[in-house]
């Protein structure tokens, strides 16, 4: 009932991230909206994200029912002054869709994903490394760009990714998933 639940929840979001509905019939522009209903949707994009990042599944699952309505009133939120945090709660509201095994009963080790927005892609999966099941952990650095970890660098990320690794458990085993797009340029 659990997965039913967090699939018909996350079917709801639209396939794209501008946050479009599906019949374009009665929603108003990312521009029009009052910057405090901005805010607003904001902060409950943030808690998604927070809910979905510490594993709390059913709750984010909540979320996304209640919010979803009120996110298809405003189109083209990807041009907004919240874009980042309506791409994360596009991202996690999709991921959503399919909901990851129940948990084990003991709960499975942790394999740490630490990574930016990439690392949320593989959140809560049940891999098997060196012979036995893990459950893939998200550390979300948010904005996290190779770059930032340069010597000398200065950066919001680079110290929220310093903060990341020295909450990992000494001796955890980690996945770095970060730097791909950063090669672009």
């Amino acid at each position: 009932a659990e997965e039913a639940a967090l699939r018909a929840a996350a079917t709801e979001v639209a396939p794209d991230a501008g946050g479009e509905l599906a019949d374009g019939e009665g929603a108003r522009l990312g521009k029009e909206a009052p910057p405090l209903e901005l805010d607003l949707l904001a902060l409950y994009f943030t808690a998604l994200k927070v809910l979905f990042v510490s594993g709390c599944l059913p709750a984010a699952s909540a979320l996304v029912r209640l919010l979803e309505p009120a996110r298809r009133q405003i189109r083209d939120l990807h041009l907004t002054l919240i874009r980042n945090e309506n791409a994360y709660y596009c991202c996690a509201a999709m991921l959503l869709a399919t909901p990851p095994p129940q948990p084990a009963d003991p709960p499975l080790a942790p394999l740490y994903v630490a990574g930016d927005s990439h690392a949320l892609s593989p959140s809560w999966r049940v891999v098997r490394w060196r012979g036995q099941p893990r459950v893939l952990a998200p550390v979300l650095v948010t904005g996290l760009k190779l770059w930032h970890l340069r010597d000398g660098a200065d950066f919001f990320p680079k110290a929220n990714f310093e903060a990341a690794a020295a909450s990992l458990p000494d001796g955890a085993d980690v996945v770095f998933a970060f730097g791909e797009i950063d090669c672009r340029e």
